[in-house]
């Protein structure tokens, strides 16, 4: 099928991609993403199997990408390079001027596939996470 528009109806799928890579989203998190963004995260599907996927958040200035994954037996087939493609060509066309990603330390292998993409590591910069305790009821 190639390359589509990550759907609701893919979140079985989508977790079997995103787990092995460490990346858990709850079901209501992908519904969250995809009302905000239903024109940047994509997904590529091969014989009814989703094999690579990614997501691109717009804030109305900048892109992030996110959930970046491809099933490690497809890796090298231009899956990923083919989502994020459609990621980056859609943050554009929403008008972003700077697009991001974040790569977790110890994931490094993955570097020389984004640099291949455009993407450079940002040495003057750190980024910073704000843990939120979740509200009981």
């Amino acid at each position: 099928m190639g390359i589509r528009l990550m759907q609701l109806t893919d979140y079985e799928q989508l977790v079997e991609l995103w787990q092995p890579n460490g990346m858990a989203h709850e079901f209501e998190y992908l519904e969250a993403v995809l009302a905000r963004n239903p024109t940047s995260c994509f997904v590529y599907e091969k014989d009814g199997q989703i094999v690579a996927a990614a997501c691109g958040l717009w804030d109305g200035r900048r892109g992030t990408i996110n959930s970046v994954a491809t099933l490690p037996e497809e890796q090298g087939n231009g899956y990923g390079t083919a989502v994020m493609e459609a990621v980056i060509d859609a943050l554009l066309t929403l008008g972003t001027n700077r697009v991001r990603l974040f790569v977790v330390k110890g994931n490094e292998k993955v570097l020389p596939f984004y640099e291949k993409l455009g993407f450079e590591v940002i040495e003057d910069a750190y980024y910073l996470g704000l843990k939120i305790p979740q509200l009981e009821h």
